[in-house]
């Protein structure tokens, strides 16, 4: 999982 990412590529990584 990407906390850090989930913002900017919340979309892709629809795993926040």
């Amino acid at each position: 999982h990407v906390r850090h990412r989930c913002r900017q590529e919340r979309q892709r990584l629809k795993l926040c």
